[in-house]
């Protein structure tokens, strides 16, 4: 895998090809595909951050020890996002098949540098990596493909949309999903969410609600709510469990 330094990567330059595509033949694909996309934005505290980049590690830790995922092949991607999305430590994919491949990957996870992708809160920077990752997985792909995103809060980062238009920006958002979801005829693509309430009060949307009205969508999509950080492990591991075993 390609090590780079962290930087934020625009948008615009999605479409220049910067990550290198995944090869993979009918003989060798991954029996699911797991893209972790996670929130940095100014409100997840430096804290928080390490109890979830911890949680993450130790979820993928415990994890094998689920028969159903012996001898199954994953392929997995993760990257950070805030007002923008970050450029990845790992470019492309790392396959999971083993015990010791579940091990290293939460030494990776835990020990992820944060990057500086910005304060806000750009949702559709998430959606719009994930359709560029899909599409540059070549070749046949997994039967499921699986988008996790995580966050503690809504979009608030679309250029001449007000931050207090919560329909607006949702449709926005909407508007990106889809393309995600039918961006493949060959593999079935859901979008999952697990977000972090921390501290909501009304007059402030739920973030739930914009979650699975506006992000998460496909066949058995969901969304796992937790009240704060310290509950994020094991509804991590939870998902996890919901979406690989």
């Amino acid at each position: 895998m390609v090590n780079i330094s962290r930087r934020t990567l625009g948008l615009g330059a999605l479409s220049l090809g910067l990550f290198p595509s995944v090869s993979f033949s009918s003989a060798n694909t991954p029996d699911k595909a797991l893209l972790l996309l996670a929130d940095v934005s100014a409100s997840i505290h430096n804290d928080n951050y390490l109890i979830q980049q911890k949680g993450m590690a130790e979820a993928f830790r415990d994890i094998y020890n689920i028969n159903s995922l012996r001898g199954q092949s994953i392929a997995v991607h993760y990257n950070q996002w805030a007002s923008d999305i970050a450029i990845p430590e790992r470019t492309g994919w790392t396959i999971l098949k083993t015990q010791s491949d579940y091990r290293a990957y939460a030494d990776f996870l835990e020990n992820y540098p944060r990057a500086s992708a910005g304060n806000a809160t750009a949702i559709h920077s998430a959606l719009t990596y994930a359709k560029k990752m899909v599409m540059s997985f070549q070749g046949t792909l997994p039967s499921e493909f699986v988008i996790d995103i995580s966050g503690d809060g809504i979009e608030n980062n679309v250029p001449g949309i007000s931050a207090h238009l919560y329909n607006v920006l949702g449709e926005y958002n909407k508007e990106i999903r889809d393309d995600v979801l039918n961006s493949s005829s060959d593999s079935n693509i859901t979008i999952n969410g697990i977000i972090i309430e921390n501290g909501q009060s009304p007059p402030e949307p739920k973030v739930e609600d914009f979650y699975r009205e506006y992000i998460c969508g496909g066949n058995q999509s969901f969304v796992i709510a937790v009240n704060n950080f310290t509950e994020f492990k094991d509804a991590f591991r939870r998902k996890l469990v919901m979406e690989l075993g």
